[in-house]
Protein backbone atom coordinates (compact mmCIF):
# COMPACT_ATOMS: atom_id res chain seq x y z
CA UNK A 1 0.00 0.00 0.00
CA UNK A 2 1.16 3.53 -0.81
CA UNK A 3 2.49 5.45 2.23
CA UNK A 4 0.24 8.42 1.54
CA UNK A 5 -2.82 6.15 1.41
CA UNK A 6 -1.75 4.71 4.76
CA UNK A 7 -1.49 8.27 6.15
CA UNK A 8 -4.99 9.04 4.86
CA UNK A 9 -6.35 5.96 6.59
CA UNK A 10 -4.45 6.66 9.81
CA UNK A 11 -5.75 10.24 9.78
CA UNK A 12 -9.34 9.07 9.50
CA UNK A 13 -8.95 6.41 12.16
CA UNK A 14 -7.13 8.77 14.56
CA UNK A 15 -10.45 10.54 15.16
CA UNK A 16 -11.39 7.66 17.44
CA UNK A 17 -8.27 8.18 19.58
CA UNK A 18 -9.79 11.45 20.82
CA UNK A 19 -12.41 9.54 22.82
CA UNK A 20 -12.32 7.32 25.88
CA UNK A 21 -14.24 4.40 24.44
CA UNK A 22 -15.14 1.65 26.89
CA UNK A 23 -17.95 -0.08 25.01
CA UNK A 24 -16.54 -3.32 23.59
CA UNK A 25 -19.04 -3.41 20.73
CA UNK A 26 -17.94 0.03 19.53
CA UNK A 27 -14.27 -0.93 19.84
CA UNK A 28 -14.99 -4.00 17.69
CA UNK A 29 -16.78 -1.84 15.09
CA UNK A 30 -13.77 0.49 14.95
CA UNK A 31 -11.39 -2.44 14.51
CA UNK A 32 -13.56 -4.02 11.81
CA UNK A 33 -13.90 -0.71 9.96
CA UNK A 34 -10.14 -0.18 10.11
CA UNK A 35 -9.57 -3.57 8.51
CA UNK A 36 -12.14 -2.85 5.77
CA UNK A 37 -10.63 0.56 4.98
CA UNK A 38 -7.12 -0.90 4.87
CA UNK A 39 -8.28 -3.60 2.47
CA UNK A 40 -9.98 -0.91 0.39
CA UNK A 41 -6.74 1.11 0.37
CA UNK A 42 -4.76 -1.89 -0.88
CA UNK A 43 -6.79 -1.81 -4.10
CA UNK A 44 -5.91 1.82 -4.89
CA UNK A 45 -2.81 2.99 -6.74
CA UNK A 46 -2.50 6.44 -5.10
CA UNK A 47 -4.07 8.76 -2.54
CA UNK A 48 -6.17 10.63 -5.10
CA UNK A 49 -7.79 7.45 -6.30
CA UNK A 50 -8.27 6.28 -2.70
CA UNK A 51 -9.98 9.50 -1.61
CA UNK A 52 -12.18 9.70 -4.70
CA UNK A 53 -13.32 6.08 -4.42
CA UNK A 54 -13.66 6.22 -0.63
CA UNK A 55 -15.96 9.25 -0.74
CA UNK A 56 -18.30 7.39 -3.12
CA UNK A 57 -18.15 4.04 -1.32
CA UNK A 58 -20.45 2.69 1.39
CA UNK A 59 -17.39 2.62 3.64
CA UNK A 60 -17.56 6.41 3.87
CA UNK A 61 -21.12 6.23 5.18
CA UNK A 62 -20.13 3.48 7.62
CA UNK A 63 -17.17 5.59 8.80
CA UNK A 64 -19.31 8.73 9.24
CA UNK A 65 -22.01 6.81 11.12
CA UNK A 66 -19.42 5.31 13.44
CA UNK A 67 -17.89 8.72 14.13
CA UNK A 68 -21.33 10.00 15.13
CA UNK A 69 -21.97 6.94 17.29
CA UNK A 70 -18.65 7.34 19.08
CA UNK A 71 -19.18 11.05 19.57
CA UNK A 72 -22.58 10.41 21.13
CA UNK A 73 -21.45 7.61 23.43
CA UNK A 74 -17.87 8.48 24.29
CA UNK A 75 -16.23 11.11 26.42
CA UNK A 76 -13.51 13.13 24.77
CA UNK A 77 -10.17 12.07 26.16
CA UNK A 78 -8.87 15.58 26.78
CA UNK A 79 -12.16 17.00 28.03
CA UNK A 80 -13.24 17.15 31.68
CA UNK A 81 -16.35 15.26 32.67
CA UNK A 82 -19.66 17.03 33.15
CA UNK A 83 -19.28 16.68 36.92
CA UNK A 84 -15.85 18.34 36.83
CA UNK A 85 -17.20 21.23 34.76
CA UNK A 86 -20.11 21.72 37.17
CA UNK A 87 -17.84 21.56 40.23
CA UNK A 88 -15.42 24.10 38.73
CA UNK A 89 -18.30 26.43 37.87
CA UNK A 90 -19.75 26.25 41.37
CA UNK A 91 -16.33 26.89 42.94
CA UNK A 92 -15.63 29.84 40.63
CA UNK A 93 -19.02 31.40 41.37
CA UNK A 94 -18.51 30.95 45.09
CA UNK A 95 -15.08 32.61 44.89
CA UNK A 96 -16.50 35.61 43.04
CA UNK A 97 -19.16 35.99 45.73
CA UNK A 98 -16.72 35.54 48.62
CA UNK A 99 -14.00 37.96 47.45
CA UNK A 100 -16.24 41.04 47.37
CA UNK A 101 -17.84 39.96 50.65
CA UNK A 102 -14.43 39.77 52.35
CA UNK A 103 -13.48 43.20 51.04
CA UNK A 104 -16.82 44.63 52.14
CA UNK A 105 -16.42 43.11 55.60
CA UNK A 106 -12.93 44.58 55.97
CA UNK A 107 -14.18 48.00 54.84
CA UNK A 108 -17.11 47.84 57.23
CA UNK A 109 -14.85 46.75 60.09
CA UNK A 110 -12.42 49.60 59.40
CA UNK A 111 -15.27 52.10 59.18
CA UNK A 112 -16.76 50.86 62.44
CA UNK A 113 -13.38 51.22 64.15
CA UNK A 114 -12.92 54.73 62.75
CA UNK A 115 -16.31 55.68 64.19
CA UNK A 116 -15.02 54.99 67.72
CA UNK A 117 -13.52 58.36 68.78
CA UNK A 118 -10.14 57.31 70.24
CA UNK A 119 -9.62 54.26 68.01
CA UNK A 120 -10.44 56.28 64.91
CA UNK A 121 -7.87 58.93 65.85
CA UNK A 122 -5.22 56.25 66.48
CA UNK A 123 -5.94 54.59 63.13
CA UNK A 124 -5.74 57.94 61.34
CA UNK A 125 -2.44 58.77 63.07
CA UNK A 126 -1.02 55.36 62.18
CA UNK A 127 -1.97 55.76 58.52
CA UNK A 128 -0.35 59.20 58.48
CA UNK A 129 2.84 57.84 60.03
CA UNK A 130 2.94 54.99 57.49
CA UNK A 131 2.50 57.46 54.67
CA UNK A 132 5.23 59.77 55.98
CA UNK A 133 7.52 56.78 56.52
CA UNK A 134 7.37 56.05 52.82
CA UNK A 135 8.79 59.48 52.01
CA UNK A 136 11.46 59.39 54.71
CA UNK A 137 14.99 59.08 53.33
CA UNK A 138 16.87 55.98 54.26
CA UNK A 139 20.48 56.35 55.40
Amino acid sequence: MDDIIKQCIDGRMSVFNNYNITDESILKKIDDLSKKINEFGEGCKDAMEFNDKFMKSPLNDEYNNLVVEVAKSGVKADMPSAGEVIADTVIDRAKTKIRPSRANLADKRDQALRDIPVVGDVMQARQTMDLLGRFKKKK
